[in-house]
């Protein structure tokens, strides 16, 4: 049976997906269940990795790297450019300032994923949810339904 495909509400009950955010990349079971009425859907933001493969650019060094300077730029920037008005100006725009934590964390975050793929921890990660896909691939009944539903096994 071909299933309706979710846009952050359950297609069957308009139940809202709490936190749902259409640009989301998650692993896991493209066919889900409405915590509401129960009934099953697609949902996009699943990938099964039996189906699609691992993401060569979940492992791919270079796009950490560059996130963490791009972020580490705009955080010493922002940086600056507060202190600059400060100085100039005697005031502080609340929203830079604001700015400051957030894209410090984007360097943060940046540097731990870099240094997991660095590490071999993320490829195991990748691994351990390939190993969960292929196991729920090998379901007759659930395969047939991901291929109902435009998904090659």
């Amino acid at each position: 049976m071909q299933l309706p495909v979710t846009n952050g509400e359950c297609p069957w009950c308009n139940k809202k997906i709490q936190s749902y955010n259409s640009n989301e990349y998650k692993y896991g079971s493209p066919i889900v269940y409405c915590k509401g009425c129960g009934k099953k859907y697609i949902d996009r933001r699943y990938h099964e990795l039996a189906c699609e493969g691992i993401p060569q650019s979940e492992l791919n060094t270079k796009r950490y790297k560059n996130m963490a300077l791009l972020g580490l730029a705009l955080t010493v920037g922002l940086v600056l450019f507060c202190l600059f008005t400060h100085y100039t100006r005697g005031t502080v725009m609340i929203e830079f300032l604001l700015m400051i934590p957030i894209s410090a964390l984007v360097v943060i975050f940046n540097i731990v994923e870099l240094i997991k793929v660095k590490t071999g921890i993320k490829q195991k990660q990748l691994m351990q949810y390939m190993q969960q896909s292929q196991e729920r691939v090998k379901d007759p009944v659930y395969a047939a339904e991901l291929k109902e539903n435009g998904y090659d096994i």
